[in-house]
Formats: structure tokens, C-alpha cells, sequence
């Protein structure tokens, strides 16, 4: 895959979690509307794909492209562990998806990450 076809994948991946208010009660509910929300955009994708001993992608898409849902924790741990997702090399990009609210770099061992607020869906 390419540059350009990566980055179009991915703002794919971001337009289709972005098009839709996503519950916020609970992980396993946000990660099925977001499996839905995938689906419906046409993108194929597997859930809680294992990439490793102690690494489950929430969703994975078919163009290399980790989602991560979290709505709760601490903000140095989602940053240990999408460090740790990006150490694998299928993991082509990233995308968090999550209600807490932090600073991330663009990208993580050279691979593009883009943070979606859930939250603001809401407003």
C-alpha cells in the first residue's frame, strides 16, 4: 500500500467512526458501533484481532489500520500501549478513538495516529 492509499484508508477509517453519535456507557457497545459505523463505510475489518502475547487490537482493518477504544484510564498507559501497537508491523496506522481527553503526536514509530474525541459527537 502506499502513502497516498494509506492516508486515504485512514481518513476513511476516521470518516466512518466520525459520521455517527457512539454510545459512551460502555467499551464493548462503543466497539461494536464502531464496528457497525465500519461496516456501513464499506471498510472490511476483524475485531480483537490478536497481534501479539499481550496486544488485541479493539478493530483491524484490512489496510493495516488499528482502532483503539477507550473511554476510561490513564493517559500515560493508552500512550504505552498504542506505542506498543505500533511496534508491530503489520499496524500500518493508528486511530484512538476515546472520551479522554489528551495530547497525542501525530504519529508513533513513524506511523500516522489520528485521536478522535468521542465526546464531542455529543455537542
Amino acid at each position: 500500500m502506499t502513502t497516498a492509499d494509506l492516508s486515504a484508508h485512514l481518513s476513511a477509517v476516521v470518516a466512518a467512526i466520525r459520521s455517527r453519535r457512539l454510545p459512551l456507557g460502555h467499551e464493548k457497545e462503543t466497539q461494536e458501533a464502531i464496528s457497525d459505523a465500519l461496516t456501513a463505510a464499506g471498510i472490511e475489518h476483524v475485531r480483537e484481532r490478536r497481534i501479539g502475547a499481550r496486544d488485541i487490537l479493539d478493530h483491524f482493518t484490512v489496510g493495516g489500520v488499528a482502532v483503539e477504544v477507550k473511554l476510561r484510564g490513564g493517559k500515560r498507559d493508552i500512550h504505552r500501549q498504542l506505542c506498543r501497537y505500533a511496534e508491530h508491523e503489520e499496524v500500518k496506522a493508528l486511530v484512538l478513538a476515546s472520551s479522554v481527553a489528551m495530547g497525542l503526536p501525530p504519529s508513533i514509530n513513524g506511523k500516522p495516529l489520528v485521536a478522535i474525541s468521542l465526546g464531542s459527537a455529543w455537542l
